[in-house]
C-alpha cells in the first residue's frame, strides 16, 4: 500500500525553485519531504555506519533504507531546482548541506531577515486602495504581504490587521476575525454600488455616458473606443446614440451619448447640455464669447506653398527674392483684412502670379498666427537685448535685425530636427563667428584714413552681422555713424558706457598691438649658400676717414657734400685756432 501511495504522490511535487520567493518554496518543500519520510535526512544529516561483519537481515534492510532515504532526499532537492542554482550546488555531499546552502544564500543573514521583515510592514502600513480596487483585490494584496512576513518567522496578529477606523455597523474591533472583516467590507462595497445606479451631472465630464443600454431610442454599436476616466484608467466604449430623458419643460433627446458598460454612473456633461438644450437669446446677448482657436492640423510640406505676411509694400520684391534664391514659386500667402492687402492692385497682381490668396476673418489675428506670433517673438528678443547692454531705442532696427539672424539659427518646432537657416539653404550654418550682442568693439582704422600717429582702432558697439559681407556691424557712439568691417576685435565681458570715457572701460595695464605685424616674429630658414651669396653683396660703411680717403667713390662723395655746403651757406669756414 505505502509502495503505492508514493509514486502517485511525488506528481504532486513543489514548483521548480528558481531564485524567487524562496521561503513559499522552502514551505511546500518541507512538507513534501516530511510527506515521503525523507526530511529527517535533510535535518538531521545522520551518517549511515558500515554493516559489520556478519550482518543480520534486519541489519542489511536498515542499512539499505537509510542510505536510500538519504539519497531520494538529495535527488528531491535536485529536481526541484532551476538549472541554474543546480550548478552552485551540485558538487555538495548531503541533502542537508544543499538545504543549508539554499537557506543561507536566499535567506540571508538574521540582520537581513530583519530588514526585509521591517520593509514588509512598511509596505503593509503605506499600502492604500485604489478607486478601481475591489474589496477582494485589496485584501489579497495586503494577505499576501502579512504571509510574507509570517513565513520570516515574524508574529502578525490578526488584531493588527483588522485595525480600522470604523465600520457602517458597529463592531467589536478586539474580536473581530479577518474573514469577518474582508465580509463586511464586501458587504458595504455592495451596498454602495447598488447608491450609484442614478444618473450624475459632472461639470467636468467631456461626454454624456451611461452603462444602461435600454435608455438608448437608437444606436450605434459600430462605434468602439475607449474613454479616459477620473484615476487615469480606460474603459471600453460599445457604442453611440441617442437617450431619452424628462426635464423640467418635457421630454429632451440628448445626442452623442456613449454606451460604457464597465461605468459605475450615468454621467451627463454640462457643457454639452448648455450646447445641446440651452437657448436663451438673452443669455447670448450677455454671455456671448469668442469660439476656441482650434490648432492647425495641416502643414505646408515644402518651400513656400504657404506664407504668412503682415507686410504688404515690400511684397513684390520679397515673392522675387524668394523664387530666385529657393526655384521655387509662391503658392499661397495669409494675410489680414487691411487695406494694403484688399485692394485692386494687389488682387491683381496675386492673379497674374498665379498666387491663392487667403484672408483672415476681421478682428481675427489668430488666424493669421504664425504671423503675429512671430512678430510678437522678433520684438520681445528686441527689446531684452537692447535692455540688457542699456543702448538706446534708435538701435531697434539694428536689434530686431539681429534677433532675425539667430532665430533662424535656432532650433523650432515648425522645422523638426533642423533650423530654419538648414531648412532653407539645405546645409547648417556657420556658428563660429557668433558674437555677443552689444559688446565693446574695435574697429581697425585703414591705413588710407589716418596719419602716422594717429589711433588704428575705433571704438565702437556690436551690433549685428552684415547681409551683404562677410563682416560686423559696429555702431560708434562718438560719431552716431554705423560701420561694416571686418577687422574687429571684441571684449564680449564688456559694454560700453555712455557716462564714462572709453579709456576708464580698459585696464590701466592694456596694450595695443601693431595690427600689421605678427604677435609671435616669425623665424624662417634659408639655406646657407643663400646667406654666403648675398654676404657677398652687402654695402660696407667704413668706419674711419682713413679708410674712405682710399676709395675714389667716398672722395667724390666728399666733394659734392662740401660744394653743396658752401652753397646753401650751412656753414662759414674759418681758420682752426
Amino acid at each position: 500500500m505505502e509502495a503505492d501511495i508514493q509514486p502517485s504522490f511525488s506528481q504532486v511535487a513543489p514548483t521548480v525553485f528558481d531564485g524567487q520567493n524562496y521561503q513559499a518554496w522552502a514551505v511546500k518543500m518541507t512538507v513534501y519531504l516530511e510527506a515521503l519520510d525523507l526530511w529527517e535526512a535533510v535535518e538531521e544529516d545522520y551518517d549511515v555506519p558500515p554493516l559489520p561483519a556478519n550482518p543480520t537481515v534486519a541489519q542489511m534492510k536498515n542499512h539499505k533504507e537509510r542510505k536510500t532515504r538519504k539519497s531520494k532526499a538529495k535527488a528531491c532537492l535536485f529536481s526541484a531546482i532551476s538549472s541554474t542554482i543546480f550548478t552552485r550546488i551540485m558538487n555538495l555531499e548531503s541533502a542537508k548541506e544543499i538545504w543549508d546552502y539554499l537557506k543561507k544564500e536566499y535567506q540571508g543573514s538574521e540582520r537581513t531577515k530583519n530588514m526585509q521583515i521591517l520593509n514588509l510592514i512598511r509596505e503593509f502600513e503605506m499600502v492604500k486602495m485604489k478607486e478601481s480596487e475591489s474589496i477582494k483585490d485589496y485584501s489579497d494584496k495586503l494577505l499576501g504581504i502579512i504571509n510574507k512576513v509570517r513565513l520570516l518567522g515574524k508574529d502578525f496578529s490578526y488584531e493588527r490587521i483588522s485595525k480600522i477606523s470604523s465600520l457602517e455597523e458597529s463592531k467589536d474591533l478586539s474580536s473581530i476575525s479577518l474573514a469577518e472583516l474582508v465580509n463586511a467590507l464586501q458587504a458595504q462595497e455592495q451596498r454602495r454600488m447598488m447608491r450609484k445606479e442614478e444618473t450624475t451631472e459632472d461639470s467636468g465630464c467631456t461626454n454624456h455616458m451611461t452603462n444602461d443600454q435600454t435608455l438608448f431610442i437608437e444606436i450605434d454599436k459600430t462605434l468602439i473606443s475607449k474613454v479616459k476616466i477620473g484615476n487615469g484608467e480606460f474603459i471600453s466604449v460599445k457604442g453611440k446614440g441617442t437617450v431619452a430623458i424628462e426635464s423640467l419643460t418635457g421630454l429632451k433627446h440628448i445626442t452623442d451619448v456613449l454606451y460604457v458598460p464597465d461605468i459605475d454612473q450615468n454621467l451627463l456633461s454640462v457643457p454639452l447640455l448648455e450646447d445641446q438644450l440651452i437657448d436663451c437669446v438673452a443669455c447670448q446677448y450677455g454671455k456671448q464669447s469668442r469660439k476656441p482657436f482650434p490648432q492647425s492640423t495641416w502643414r505646408a510640406t515644402h518651400k513656400l506653398q504657404l506664407v504668412h505676411t503682415d507686410v504688404a509694400n515690400v511684397f513684390w520684391k520679397f515673392k522675387t527674392w524668394v523664387e530666385n534664391q529657393s526655384d521655387c514659386k509662391l503658392h499661397t500667402i495669409r494675410s489680414d483684412n487691411g487695406k494694403e492687402f484688399v485692394n485692386e492692385t494687389f488682387d491683381k497682381f496675386c492673379e497674374e502670379a498665379g498666387i491663392e490668396h487667403q484672408l483672415t476673418t476681421p478682428y481675427t489675428p489668430q488666424q493669421n498666427g504664425v504671423s503675429e506670433r512671430k512678430n510678437r517673438s522678433i520684438m520681445e528678443m528686441t527689446r531684452c537685448m537692447l535692455h540688457e547692454k542699456e543702448l538706446p531705442k534708435n538701435l531697434w532696427a539694428e536689434a530686431a535685425s539681429t534677433a532675425v539672424f539667430l532665430l533662424n539659427r535656432l532650433p523650432t518646432r515648425a522645422v523638426h530636427g533642423k533650423t530654419p537657416f538648414e531648412a532653407w539653404f539645405g546645409y547648417k550654418p556657420c556658428l563660429q563667428n557668433m558674437k555677443i550682442f552689444g559688446c565693446l568693439s574695435f574697429s581697425y582704422v585703414p591705413q588710407a584714413k589716418r596719419d602716422k600717429l594717429d589711433k588704428k582702432a575705433e571704438p565702437g558697439v556690436f551690433v549685428g552681422y552684415s547681409s551683404t559681407s562677410k563682416a560686423y556691424r559696429i555702431f560708434q557712439p562718438q560719431n552716431g555713424k554705423i560701420i561694416v568691417s571686418q577687422d574687429v576685435k571684441f571684449m564680449e565681458n564688456k559694454q560700453w558706457s555712455w557716462e564714462e570715457s572709453i579709456e576708464k572701460l580698459l585696464p590701466e595695464n592694456s596694450q595695443y598691438l601693431d595690427d600689421d605685424f605678427d604677435v609671435v616674429p616669425v623665424r624662417g630658414t634659408r639655406p646657407l649658400s643663400d646667406i654666403y651669396e648675398r654676404s657677398n653683396v652687402a654695402v660696407f660703411e667704413p668706419a674711419e676717414f682713413k679708410e674712405a680717403e682710399k676709395d675714389d667713390k667716398w672722395i667724390e662723395a666728399m666733394r659734392e657734400e662740401l660744394q653743396m655746403i658752401e652753397k646753401n651757406g650751412t656753414w662759414e669756414l674759418v681758420d682752426r685756432p
